[in-house]
C-alpha cells in the first residue's frame, strides 16, 4: 500500500492510471529538518556534456522516466492527515508515509537517492562536483548518464554502449526511450557526426515569444542594450497588468540567457534588479532585448573540433545609478562554443576600476576551478586555463601579492584568485 497508519492497518488512497491521489491539502510533520534538493543538472554541465560527446563521436540517446515522484522511498518519519472519505479508526489518527507522493517536498530528493542506489549497483559513479552526472561502463565501453529530474541523456562510445545504459534504467523504472536526440529541455540539437559538429539553439522558443509579446513585425536591433544606457529605479511605475507582463517577459528572457544566449546576460542581469517595481523604461528595455532576439533567432551555440578552454573576466565600474555597485561578467569558451557565462552585480561597492576588475577576476577564477575539474573528470587530464583581464593593475595584484594603502581594504575573499595562479 502507499502508506500505513501509525496505529492500525494500512490506509487506502485513490489510484487512477498508475497514479496515487490524496484528497485535500497534504500537511507533513517531520521529526528532523530535511534540505529540499532536486536532481537538476546545471545547464553549464549540459553544454560541457554535449561538447564532450560531439567532439569524441559518442552516441547519444534520451529517455523519459514516468512518474519519478512515486519511485522514491521515504527515509524519515512523516505523517499526513487521513484522506477525506477514507477515515478509519478514532478521530485524530494520521497516516505514516512509506513512499514519496505528489506534494511531498522531498520527493525529488528521494527519487535521486533511489536512482543513485540503482546506478551504483550497476557500476555507475556520480561525480562529486556534479551529482547529476554518472559515469560507468556498458560492457567494456564508456557510458555517461546526465539527469535532469525525469529527463535523462545517455551517451556511450558505441550505439551498443548507449543502449546498455538505457537498458539499465528501463529495467529498474518505467521509462520510455525517445526516438532521437533532437529536442531536449526546449533545446534544439542539430548534430553532424561526420564533421563532429553540434549546434544547439532555441529558434522556435524565440519565435513563440515574439508572437506572444507583439514584436513579430518590429524592426530588429543590433544590440540587446545600447551603449551607455543608464537604468534606475526612478520613473513611471507600471500598472498591475503591465507588471505581470514585465515579469513574464523577464522570466522568458532569463531562461533564454541561461541556456543558449550568453550575449544577453548583461542586459538581463540589469533587468533583474527592477522586477519588484518595474517602470515604463524597464519594460521598454526588455522589449529591446526581445527585438535583438529577432535578429539573432537563427544563431546558437556551435561546438566544433576538440579545442582548449578559454575564459574572460570583466567588470564595469559603478554603472548602477542607484547603488553605485559594479557588475562582474565571466565567459568561458570550450571547443569554439560557450559553456559557462554569467553577469552579476558585485556584493560591495568598488572604490576604483582596479578593485572592480579584481573582484571580477576572483569570481571568474572560482568558476574556472570547477569547470577545469569537470572537464578533467570527463577527459582524464587537467589543463590550465588562462583568465583574460583587460586591467593591468588587477593583473599586477594577482601576480604580485602585495598590499598598499589603496588596496588594503579589499575583502579577503577576493584574494582567492592569487591561489589559482600557476
Amino acid at each position: 500500500m502507499l502508506c500505513e497508519r501509525t496505529r492500525g492497518a494500512d490506509c487506502e488512497v485513490t489510484k487512477h492510471k498508475g497514479l496515487y491521489f490524496v484528497r485535500g491539502d497534504i500537511q507533513m510533520y517531520m521529526d528532523d529538518y530535511l534540505e529540499v534538493w532536486a536532481p537538476i543538472a546545471r545547464y553549464s554541465t549540459l553544454r560541457v556534456f554535449l561538447e564532450f560527446c560531439s567532439c569524441r563521436g559518442l552516441e547519444m540517446e534520451q529517455m523519459d522516466v514516468a512518474t519519478v515522484v512515486l519511485n522514491g522511498d521515504v527515509e524519515t518519519k512523516i505523517h499526513i492527515p487521513q484522506p477525506r472519505g477514507y477515515t478509519r479508526g478514532a478521530r485524530g489518527k494520521v497516516c505514516k508515509l512509506k513512499i514519496a507522493i505528489y506534494g511531498f517536498k522531498q520527493a525529488a530528493q528521494a527519487w535521486y537517492r533511489k536512482l543513485k542506489e540503482m546506478l551504483g549497483g550497476s557500476g555507475f559513479t556520480a561525480y562529486d562536483e556534479e551529482p547529476c552526472l554518472f559515469v560507468g561502463k556498458a560492457g567494456a565501453a564508456l557510458c555517461l548518464i546526465l539527469v535532469y529530474v525525469e529527463d535523462l541523456l545517455v551517451a556511450g562510445q558505441s550505439a551498443r554502449a548507449a543502449n546498455g545504459g538505457l537498458r539499465v534504467i528501463s529495467e529498474a523504472f518505467k521509462a520510455r526511450e525517445l526516438v532521437s536526440l533532437a529536442y531536449f529541455l526546449r533545446l534544439h540539437i542539430e548534430r553532424d557526426e561526420a564533421a563532429k559538429v553540434l549546434r544547439a539553439h532555441q529558434r522556435q522558443y524565440v519565435l513563440t515569444l515574439m508572437e506572444r509579446y507583439g514584436v513579430a513585425n518590429a524592426h530588429p536591433v543590433r544590440l540587446p542594450m545600447g551603449v551607455g544606457i543608464k537604468m534606475q529605479k526612478a520613473g513611471t511605475l507600471l500598472t498591475v497588468e503591465l507588471v505581470k507582463v514585465y515579469r513574464e517577459l523577464f522570466g522568458a528572457l532569463l531562461y533564454l540567457c541561461t541556456e543558449t544566449k550568453p550575449e544577453i546576460a548583461y542586459a538581463v542581469g540589469r533587468l533583474t534588479r527592477y522586477v519588484s517595481e518595474p517602470t515604463v523604461d524597464h519594460l521598454s528595455a526588455a522589449r529591446v532585448v526581445l527585438r535583438y532576439m529577432k535578429r539573432t533567432r537563427f544563431l546558437g551555440i556551435c561546438f566544433q573540433t576538440d579545442g582548449e578552454l578559454q575564459s574572460y573576466g570583466d567588470a564595469d565600474f559603478a554603472a548602477d545609478v542607484d547603488t553605485r555597485r559594479s557588475t562582474s561578467v565571466l565567459f568561458f569558451i570550450y571547443s569554439g562554443g560557450a559553456v559557462v557565462w554569467g553577469s552579476k552585480v558585485q556584493p560591495t561597492v568598488a572604490a576604483s576600476k582596479t578593485e572592480a576588475e579584481y573582484i571580477a577576476s576572483a569570481v571568474t577564477a572560482k568558476e574556472a576551478v570547477w569547470l577545469c575539474r569537470l572537464c578533467g573528470f570527463l577527459t582524464g587530464r587537467m589543463l590550465p586555463v588562462t583568465i583574460r583581464c583587460d586591467n593591468q593593475s588587477a593583473l599586477a595584484m594577482t601576480l604580485n601579492p602585495v598590499s598598499s594603502a589603496r588596496t588594503k581594504h579589499f575583502d579577503i575573499c577576493h584574494h582567492s584568485v592569487r591561489e589559482s595562479v600557476v
